[in-house]
């Protein structure tokens, strides 16, 4: 810590990011929970093209988590206490889960989606505007994508953003208004849909689709 800083000017250290095995290790310690992984990425996203095109689930670990997220009021900030706990970082080891994880994704891109057609923009949304309303949350994503052309290449994209997260994310801080930003995701999504790994899910995503029969 700087000795020269004045108590007011005293940065707290970031949490470090989680790795899978924190996750993991909360994930059993606080809710008795295991994922059942895959054995490959190609079982997951097999799994994950399913789930976007049904949705279905009764597990009773879920529910000791969802009762743990209830336990706050349904607020950004009083969830934000939440973060870094145990619990919580047992929570996001659902992610990994063959069973639970395909669904919270396509829960978390189908939430958003609704969340703009309840506010009048009924155009299909591009993966860089889904990807704005992902990283900085529905509200403001849908105030970055509404946004008229015109001014999106004045409007900071720091006024999109809490500080702590605005200040670890380099892309945002490079790309410092609305259209250089989402500009930088569109080019970083069209260079990452030509890779194997994208290429396959999308393969399996169509495959699901044109099933004769469904489950």
């Amino acid at each position: 810590m700087d000795p020269t800083l004045k108590p007011e000017e005293v940065v707290p250290a970031r949490p470090a990011v989680p790795t899978v095995a924190v996750l993991l290790d909360n994930a059993l310690s606080q809710f008795q929970f295991v994922p059942r992984r895959p054995a490959s990425e190609t079982e997951f996203k097999t799994d994950y093209a399913k789930v976007a095109v049904e949705a279905g689930l009764t597990i009773g670990a879920l529910r000791r988590m969802i009762a743990f997220v209830q336990s706050v009021p349904d607020d950004w900030s009083q969830h934000g206490k939440l973060a870094n706990t145990p619990q919580e970082l047992g929570i996001h080891a659902m992610n990994l889960d063959l069973d639970v994880g395909p669904l919270l994704q396509t829960q978390k891109l189908m939430d958003s989606v609704v969340f703009v057609r309840c506010k009048g923009l009924l155009r299909e949304l591009s993966a860089a505007e889904l990807e704005m309303m992902n990283l900085t949350g529905d509200g403001s994503g849908f105030d970055m994508i509404s946004m008229p052309i015109e001014l999106r290449g004045q409007i900071p994209t720091s006024n999109f953003f809490q500080r702590t997260g605005y200040e670890r994310n380099p892309v945002a801080i490079r790309n410092n208004t609305v259209a250089k930003l989402l500009a930088r995701t569109d080019a970083k999504m069209d260079s990452e849909s030509s890779l194997a790994g994208a290429k396959e899910l999308a393969a399996l995503c169509d495959a699901e689709e044109n099933r004769p029969t469904r489950r």
